[in-house]
């Protein structure tokens, strides 16, 4: 019974932290009730059946959101991280039974981070599902991105919860280092946001929800947003961004038009044809600047599209990407080193999952140190500073014109991440082997004769 309490509690926290409710806060404490059992000395099996439980209810959103588009890897993600957040607890537990209480608050961190950041290597989709972006909503907790990207996030939450768990079970010393490092990490975040940023730059990102059925042309809809682009142009915004796939290709030559006439930089998402492309066409003053394919496609339903091979760099530090494509730290962290200062992201979500997919764009922003400016149809229309405060919202899901305008001041520039990239999550491999191969040959030179309380079958 206290075993499906703590699955319980620990599922429903990860489901409101991950997911669609963004309840970001209870992702400080997700694990606690699963570690907590663990160090209390519950069967091994009990953990790992309360570790899968949990980890099937914190996933729930998934088909939620995507129903059973991606069923296969959703279920794969379900089991295997389940069985991996139950191995972890149980080294963790192993650590602390053999009077290591500093390792046990330092393996389970690094065990879920090296898991994190070793899916997220090896997914077609990236590192979509890391516990870390959880925290966008709280700008001063995701600074520490700008030095470890994403990975050092989880971290620290995982750090905090098993901090926590430690208290809980009377470890109060390595309890406050735990607390104590995730605090400065928090003040660090604070003093960072602090810091002074470049003068602003006017901005808008565009969305064009008009009912399907309506009987408008592809001609109708560039014109609106041709309309849309001068009459904030006339205003002083500087730059604008369509959602992908929004305006049709043989409609282009009116955006193209409101550029020239306004003197801004357009985005605008579009598709080609023969062969198929998914693409962001960019306008400078109705000059064709650059036409950049997706590199990241969502299979099945993308795979018509041809795969992009290069960065979407404009010059003058703005580049652009396509939706999916910020969902992969590596790629984007590529383009980065070039010196982007502002990134412009046409993109198409899926309604429920608005601000879940939202944030992996806010994390690569302050990861690389530019703003971002995101437009996606059924989603949200986004801008956002290199520190990943929001500056701009609006939902792109009922039928009308949806525009988000702000001034944005361009990024910084390249980062410590940026510059070094996954350095802390190779470190979270290295001290996860280590920490766990250290575990196992305590383990093998224990007294064989005997079996210890709680670890029976």
């Amino acid at each position: 019974m206290i075993a499906l309490l703590c699955a319980l509690l620990s599922g429903g926290m990860f489901y409101s932290a991950y997911g669609l409710d963004n309840a970001w806060m209870l992702a400080w404490i997700a694990p606690v009730p699963l570690l907590w059992l663990a160090y209390g000395g519950a069967p091994r099996w009990q953990v790992m059946a309360a570790s899968l439980f949990a980890s099937a209810t914190g996933t729930a959103y998934f088909f939620q959101a995507y129903g059973v588009f991606l069923l296969t890897y959703a279920i794969a993600i379900l089991v295997g991280n389940g069985l991996l957040l139950g191995a972890s607890a149980l080294l963790a537990r192993q650590a602390l039974r053999k009077h290591a209480p500093v390792i046990a608050l330092f393996i389970f961190p690094a065990l879920w981070t090296s898991v994190e950041f070793l899916e997220g290597w090896i997914s077609p989709h990236g590192a979509w599902g890391a516990i870390g972006y959880s925290q966008v909503d709280w700008p001063a907790a995701i600074q520490v991105a700008s030095i470890t990207g994403v990975y050092g996030v989880t971290f620290v939450l995982c750090l905090f919860a098993n901090a926590v768990a430690l208290a809980l079970k009377g470890e109060r010393l390595t309890a406050g280092l735990g607390a104590v490092l995730t605090l400065a990490v928090i003040a660090g975040g604070y003093a960072r946001l602090a810091l002074p940023q470049t003068t602003p730059l006017r901005v808008a990102a565009l969305a064009d929800m008009t009912a399907k059925g309506s009987g408008d042309t592809k001609l109708d809809i560039a014109r609106r947003y041709a309309s849309a682009i001068r009459s904030a142009g006339a205003r002083g915004t500087k730059v604008f961004v369509t959602p992908e796939t929004g305006i049709e290709s043989e409609a282009l030559p009116l955006v193209r038009a409101a550029s020239a006439d306004t003197g801004t930089l357009v985005v605008a998402g579009t598709r080609g044809r023969l062969p198929e492309r998914n693409m962001a066409v960019v306008f400078v003053s109705g000059e064709r600047a650059l036409v950049y394919d997706k590199r990241h496609r969502l299979f099945p339903d993308e795979a018509k599209y041809r795969a992009g091979t290069r960065a979407g760099l404009i010059g003058n530090g703005m580049a652009t990407a396509i939706c999916k494509d910020l969902d992969f730290p590596r790629t984007i962290r590529g383009d980065a080193r070039a010196g982007i200062r502002l990134m412009m992201v046409p993109a198409n979500d899926f309604y429920l999952d608005d601000w879940l997919h939202a944030r992996p764009a806010v994390m690569r922003g302050v990861e690389n140190g530019f703003a971002v400016v995101r437009t996606a149809i059924h989603g949200l229309v986004t801008v956002s500073d290199d520190r990943g405060r929001i500056l701009a919202l609006a939902r792109a899901e009922k039928p009308g014109f949806v525009i988000a305008e702000a001034d944005v001041p361009l990024g910084s520039g390249p980062t410590l991440y940026t510059r070094y990239g996954d350095w802390f999550a190779w470190l979270c491999v290295a001290l996860a082997i280590t920490l766990s191969a250290l575990m196992f040959r305590v383990r093998a030179q224990a007294p064989s004769a005997g079996v210890r309380e709680g670890d029976h079958a």
